[in-house]
């Protein structure tokens, strides 16, 4: 009787365990990388096939996804006929409707809430009309 109740207990114990998750503020996943711009804090997370661009509320601490991309890049302070300000730039992969993807030939720019702005060739060609934090 009293090995079955400590197996029982034993088990329940493994698997309350396993199975717990939490889910405080902190957590992101893997947190490559973590920028201040303009009064905000944005954190860069690495998940298993895509970069996710978070905003975080300087308030309560809570995180928005901002955006998903094969790449988060870099930040750009301002770049040359580009209303918006500031922006980062990320390598989108796009996937074809039955299977498979373009490999990105391209850098693709976004304003700070996930919206597409334009695209450039490469990082030479942005390197001339943008300033990057």
């Amino acid at each position: 009787m009293k090995r079955w109740f400590l197996y029982t207990i034993s088990f329940l114990f493994i698997f309350i365990i396993t199975n717990y998750q939490t889910y405080s503020a902190e957590k992101y996943g893997d947190v490559i990388a973590k920028y201040k711009i303009e009064n905000g804090e944005y954190v860069i997370t690495q998940e298993v096939t895509y970069q996710e661009l978070w905003k975080i509320d300087p308030n309560t601490r809570e995180k928005k996804s901002i955006k998903k991309a094969f790449s988060i890049e870099k930040f750009a302070e301002h770049c040359e006929s580009i209303g918006e300000n500031p922006l980062f730039f990320a390598t989108v992969k796009e996937y074809f409707f039955l299977g498979g993807w373009a490999e990105p030939r391209h850098l693709t720019i976004f304003d700070l809430d996930g919206n597409k702005l334009g695209i450039a060739p490469n990082w030479e060609y942005a390197e001339q009309f943008c300033d990057f934090y």
